[in-house]
């Protein structure tokens, strides 16, 4: 080997490095873990007068394209918290595992599709070692729900009568939002029209840019009067609208503090050692995770895709020191009053 002196002190030096890292990373174990999830994808909520068709699945429904993105969802919790950090065991242990969906077919079969991947065939009880409790050896998991109309966890801005006038405050009254409306006011007023919905604000265009944008998913014709430059600006300004509402840190604080509160709870207990509990799922809507975003000032810029997750991973350190990595569809996500990391009182101070 023809190598200096200089030369070989730094490479003793980066492969001792090098041997080390993998034990400094040992020591840093995954005790919990949080995953906030969007339904997959699904059909539109509302339909066009004008312009009816007649979705398979019916209305604001999960389609077979929704089922398997949250399926894949789901295999990749398992390579995470199964076969990577051990945090969850191979067969489903109702003490280390919870699920909570809001009270909508879309979520709840969201919901059903990743436990469906964390979880799969083959893993569920047998009778005897021979014979399964269920066919294919099928693993059911309790999924946890409130009605609707009562769920300010999971869906923002319902029973919390502020909601509204923070949105007009922030939101309506900005001079963005009055810029566009004015801009667009001709437009919506030949939207209206041609479509039949009642489009007096940039509001009530985003179900009617929702539907458009299915629509364009999934190779339906669009309804008469629309071209592709309309459906082009009706996609992008519902978008723009959409994400806009909860972009102000006031509302998307509001909005989700009943959800902030509730994982603040779960990670207080896992810091403790209180629970045998080490996951926690929640179902949810983009308007769950647009609020989330917002609140800890990371305001998304555009509605987030599908079975998008928003992922809460509670460490403990080599000096039993817990701390939080925030991930949102895989991309770290840096709170701004943190430095390399978070400790957990630090990320409870933004959960407040």
């Amino acid at each position: 080997m023809n190598m200096s002196i200089s030369k070989l002190k730094v490479w003793l030096i980066l492969t001792v490095l090098n041997l080390m890292l993998p034990l400094v990373y040992a020591e840093q174990i995954l005790v919990f873990a949080i995953d906030v999830i969007r339904h997959g994808d699904r059909t539109p909520t509302v339909e066009i007068p004008k312009n009816t068709y007649n979705w398979p699945e019916g209305l604001g429904e999960l389609t077979a394209a929704g089922l398997q993105q949250e399926f894949e969802l789901g295999k990749n919790l398992y390579l995470v918290y199964v076969k990577q950090n051990s945090l969850l065991p191979e067969n489903y242990n109702s003490n280390n595992l919870y699920v909570r969906s809001s009270d909508l077919n879309r979520t709840l079969m969201s919901a059903q599709s990743a436990l469906f991947g964390l979880y799969p065939l083959g893993s569920g009880p047998l009778l005897s070692p021979q014979e399964p409790a269920l066919p294919m050896r099928y693993q059911p998991i309790p999924i946890h729900t409130i009605v609707e109309s009562q769920d300010s966890v999971l869906i923002p801005g319902h029973n919390q009568p502020e909601f509204k006038s923070l949105i007009s405050k922030y939101v309506i009254s900005s001079s963005q939002w009055q810029e566009r409306s004015i801009r667009y006011k001709a437009k919506l007023q030949y939207w209206s029209n041609v479509t039949g919905m009642p489009i007096k604000d940039l509001t009530q265009v985003i179900p009617l840019g929702d539907n458009v944008y299915i629509r364009m998913l999934h190779g339906v014709a669009m309804p008469q009067g629309i071209n592709n430059q309309d459906r082009n600006e009706l996609i992008e300004l519902a978008n723009w609208a959409a994400s806009n509402i909860f972009a102000p840190y006031e509302v998307g604080a509001y909005a989700s503090k009943d959800l902030r509160s509730t994982i603040a709870k779960y990670l207080q207990s896992a810091s403790t050692s209180t629970s045998q509990l080490k996951y926690v799922l929640f179902s949810a809507h983009d308007s769950t995770l647009m609020a989330m975003m917002s609140a800890f000032r990371q305001p998304l810029k555009t509605i987030p895709p599908y079975a998008s997750d928003l992922r809460i991973l509670l460490i403990k350190n080599e000096a039993n020191k817990y701390y939080v990595q925030l991930k949102f569809n895989g991309n770290d996500i840096k709170l701004k009053r943190c430095k390399d990391s978070c400790s957990l009182s630090e990320f409870l101070e933004y959960l407040k």
